[in-house]
């Protein structure tokens, strides 16, 4: 919200959904939405995704499922600055 703010409007949120369900109702003309960079993999033709110039970033997190991460994860969990 203080993106928003920072840009100089306060968004009006009357709606909220998954990102496929967000994509559908802007789709359908129910206003627009900020979304992650990863939707652009979900090609729409009824669409437009632009970038937000100087948007902010968000942290990562990694899940599994507790005291069960898997070899691989623990191998190269070190190389990508998380702990497992």
């Amino acid at each position: 919200m203080a993106f928003c703010r920072d840009c100089g409007f306060t968004p009006r949120i009357v709606q909220e959904a998954p990102q496929i369900d967000v994509l559908a109702l802007v789709a359908a003309g129910f206003g627009l939405s900020i979304l992650p960079d990863s939707v652009r993999e979900l090609r729409r033709a009824d669409i437009v995704l632009r970038p937000i110039i100087g948007s902010p970033t968000t942290e990562l997190r990694v899940v599994w499922r507790s005291g069960d991460p898997s070899r691989r994860w623990r191998a190269s969990s070190k190389r990508c600055g998380a702990s497992a």
